[in-house]
């Protein structure tokens, strides 16, 4: 093995900066093991801020040897990078959870704002760069819901906001999500979409409150945050982890993980509700609604409201527009399509056994829409519509059906159909009701039940088998 390589000290580089004046003084060449008998007693006298000089130089010394990485960026660049992300997650765990419990501690958690926030973007370049395109925050509490709404959508940006090589990228990611790469009026200043932004949040105890998202688009919502306003201005939290605590601590006896809270937050039950996105989308581009910033922003707010049953909870009635969707009407015919397998419908008699009932008391639970707008009835959204018993041809039509298009789909294939099974004995004979966390996306207390999982913290109704 080769000799290993003598570190630099800060002497050294003194005597490389001295070595001129000395061999001047002397009169000869002064080699390098030479110098010390020349200059360590003027090193020795040397002020401590003068040595300073030397030191920088041995450190910049030192970097300029280590290895890179593909980037550029060395090693210990790399490795403080790494401990100031570790150091700013536990800084934004300890202050989510220092606000949850002092909120729950005072009995006042119903009463805490937050500002939830939702980014999109035109394009992610190689270097993390993000394009913004739309912008949409909401402040919100447990018992007033959203008490303000802020949204904006960028203009399209022209070259170089949008690097030329690029450009076929940007293109794919609109059309397959938020469609704004088409003309839109969108504010080209971003200048303007700063002042709104501080217009809009209000600080407390004279400091920015955070801005909460879910935990994977931090990076995206950090980024475009930055260059909208200054880097570094807004301080970007996991709605993810806040959800997780505000629900356990509700709720001790049955806490929640974080990967439970994002499913709760990101269910899909309301992506395509036809009234939640912006005017513009509602406007032009009503198909990309479920992309839509301000649409993602009320969802989570919706979604969370519902969760924590907040009239058994807090005592606060939902209202809608605020805790849960308004309702929409939609243009559709109910259809009754029973669901069977080739043994005929299935009535539940057990946990983990069924059996098959009669088909005259069979009852459909499916929804078909109709084509035709002035024979069809007007009903509210799946969010707000009552459970309505079946039609009085129901039976003649599970008749037909069952003997001509048999079902084989199980619970595994369609967790549905289990609510579907429980639909006859709520409606003929209800069973005790046992209550996990308030009620289940969006369901009312005479909605159809779903079949839950206690503790896992959905909020839904566990329906209790009878005894034999």
């Amino acid at each position: 093995m080769g000799r290993k390589k003598q570190q630099e000290s800060e002497f050294y580089f003194f005597m490389v900066e001295k070595k001129p004046e000395v061999e001047k003084r002397l009169g000869r060449p002064v080699s390098m093991a030479d110098l010390p008998q020349h200059l360590y007693a003027e090193w020795k006298a040397l002020p401590v801020s003068k040595k300073e000089k030397y030191k920088v130089m041995k450190q910049c010394s030192q970097e300029s040897a280590e290895k890179l990485d593909c980037r550029g960026l060395s090693m210990s660049e790399l490795k403080r990078q790494e401990e100031r992300r570790k150091k700013k997650i536990e800084d934004m765990r300890r202050e989510i959870l220092n606000t949850v419990d002092f909120y729950a501690s005072g009995f006042i958690l119903h009463e805490a704002t937050f500002y939830i926030v939702s980014t999109s973007y035109y394009v992610r370049t190689e270097e993390d760069f993000y394009s913004p395109a739309e912008l949409g925050l909401i402040q919100f509490s447990f018992r007033r819901g959203i008490i303000k709404e802020y949204t904006v959508i960028l203009g399209r940006p022209l070259p170089p906001a949008i690097p030329l090589s690029y450009g076929y990228t940007a293109k794919v990611h609109s059309e397959t999500t938020h469609n704004l790469l088409e003309e839109n009026c969108g504010v080209e200043d971003k200048e303007e979409v700063f002042q709104g932004l501080k217009e809009f949040i209000v600080k407390e105890n004279n400091k920015l409150p955070p801005l909460y998202t879910l935990e994977e688009e931090m990076e995206q919502t950090e980024a475009i945050l930055d260059d909208i306003s200054e880097k570094g201005y807004y301080r970007i939290y996991s709605l993810d982890q806040l959800f997780m605590h505000l629900y356990s601590r509700t709720f001790p006896e049955h806490p929640i993980p974080q990967s439970i809270a994002k499913d709760m937050l990101t269910h899909c039950g309301l992506d395509y509700h036809p009234s939640i996105a912006c005017e513009w989308h509602i406007t032009y581009q009503k198909d990309a609604g479920k992309y839509c910033s301000l649409s993602c922003a009320r969802r989570w707010v919706f979604m969370m409201c519902d969760n924590m049953n907040l009239h058994d909870t807090f005592g606060v009635l939902p209202q809608e527009g605020k805790h849960l969707p308004c309702a929409a009407s939609v243009c559709g015919v109910l259809v009754d399509v029973p669901r069977t397998n080739i043994m005929g419908p299935l009535e539940k008699t057990s946990v983990n056994s069924w059996c098959p009932i009669p088909e005259d008391e069979d009852l459909g639970f499916t929804g078909a829409y109709s084509g035709k707008e002035e024979n069809c009835d007007t009903v509210r959204s799946p969010w707000n519509r009552k459970a309505g018993m079946g039609s009085s041809s129901s039976a003649s039509l599970a008749t037909l059906l069952n003997s001509q298009f048999p079902d084989t789909a199980s619970d595994q294939d369609f967790p549905a159909l289990a609510a579907r099974k429980t639909y006859k004995a709520a409606a003929v004979e209800p069973s005790p009701l046992t209550t996990f966390a308030g009620i289940g996306r969006g369901m009312r207390p005479d909605d159809i039940p779903y079949l839950g999982v206690p503790g896992m913290g959905r909020g839904k109704k566990y329906r209790q088998p009878k005894k034999e």
